[in-house]
């Protein structure tokens, strides 16, 4: 019989595995996975006495550059909320995100172990099936949301398949690595159509480009790596000015043919959010005051016609948000965490490179257009694909 060890390590596993279906079924359920996971595992150490060694990892971890910056990054951000004005809702949201992120932190510290091959397959045949899940829904006109009375307008897949597509990538890994190639090209046209049927123009974007910098870390890690760096820096740097710029440089031609994704509403909400971060430029309003940016105190000093943007609860760009919740210095802070984690790439095994670079892809590009990086359920997939990540098989 298992050790109970060893069944609570199943148990982690098995929870992690689940999380596509999870979020196809419920949008908002990484966050809860990820956590019963960690404290399984915590169980799991706990009950044959390697709590202390799980400790020794964690801070191992932490002292590393990247983590560093992280906790400098979260001090920071927790010293901010002393400015805003709206204390419970920053608070609330910096537990959320310092939640998914701790239990990621604690999760990979307490469950060491490789990920057995039959885990391995339930996320493929979880993520197979979140897949026909959301098509299927869609397809009878949500009968089964319907049904339960539960909401069920048609862009309610949004958050799925932007959280799907986030855990995709070391899953198809995990598939090319053991030589099931076929079924890796059958899960992306699965998922593929999903995010078409789910109307999530992001998704989209998210996955074209973790494709093109997968086929770019395949020819080449460092170029890739290069890639992404300047990438991630262009659109933490522009933020500010994005909406402003924009305006100035898209023919309005554009803008009416993307339409269909509220381009115009955009612009205009980049536009207001960055006259925030020209008014607090260097602390920036305090984290978590997005939601509540239209009743704090700066927004009496942006322009009235920029002025009823800011009630569209978040920047609507994930780069942009983190400049005007925590102006410059956490821009600075985050810039570090994201160069670090970029360089990184050209380190990484062949196999891990290149699902790495597609996945840090996706999540910059998602952020672009993003609703609200300090989502609980989106720390919450990054923190799991980054487990599954660092624990893909050796290649065959």
């Amino acid at each position: 019989m298992p050790a109970l060890s060893d069944r609570l390590d199943a148990l982690a596993f098995g929870l992690l595995a689940v999380m596509p279906l999870g979020m196809a079924l419920i949008n908002r359920s990484a966050q809860p996975i990820l956590i019963a996971a960690m404290l399984a595992a915590l169980a799991a150490r706990a009950s044959c006495g390697e709590l202390a060694e799980t400790r020794r990892r964690m801070e191992r971890t932490l002292r590393r550059p990247l983590g560093l910056v992280c906790l400098a990054y979260l001090a920071f951000a927790l010293v901010s909320i002393t400015w805003g004005h709206h204390p419970r809702t920053s608070i609330s949201m910096f537990a959320e995100v310092a939640g998914s992120a701790g239990a990621a932190l604690v999760l990979h510290a307490a469950l060491p172990r490789p990920v057995p091959s039959w885990a391995w397959k339930l996320a493929v045949a979880a993520m197979a099936l979140g897949c026909v899940t959301i098509l299927g829904e869609l397809a009878s006109g949500m009968a089964i949301r319907g049904s339960l009375g539960a909401r069920n307008f048609v862009f309610i897949f949004k958050r799925s398949v932007t959280a799907m597509l986030v855990l995709f990538w070391p899953i198809a890994a995990y598939l090319w690595i053991t030589g099931r190639r076929s079924i890796a090209g059958a899960l992306l046209l699965l998922f593929a159509i999903a995010i078409y049927a789910a109307h999530s123009s992001g998704a989209a974007m998210g996955l074209a480009a973790g494709l093109a910098l997968a086929g770019l870390a395949a020819l080449s890690q460092r170029t890739a790596s290069l890639a992404i760096a300047a990438a991630l820096g262009l659109a933490l740097a522009v933020a500010p000015v994005l909406g402003d710029a924009a305006e100035r440089l898209l023919p309005e031609r554009i803008v009416e043919r993307l339409h269909f994704a509220h381009a115009d509403q955009r612009l205009e909400v980049w536009q207001s959010f960055g006259e925030v971060v020209k008014r607090r430029p260097i602390g920036g309003a305090g984290f978590g005051t997005s939601t509540k940016m239209a009743q704090e105190p700066v927004a009496q000093e942006v322009p009235a016609e920029r002025r009823v943007m800011l009630g569209a609860w978040h920047p609507h760009n994930g780069y942009l948000q983190i400049w005007a919740e925590t102006g410059a210095v956490g821009a600075l802070l985050a810039g570090a965490a994201l160069m670090l984690l970029a360089f990184g790439i050209g380190r990484l095994p062949r196999p891990a490179a290149i699902a790495t670079a597609a996945l840090v892809a996706s999540a910059a590009a998602v952020l672009l257009v993003g609703h609200g990086i300090w989502q609980g359920w989106w720390s919450a997939v990054i923190g799991t694909a980054a487990f599954w990540l660092a624990r893909l098989p050796e290649p065959r």
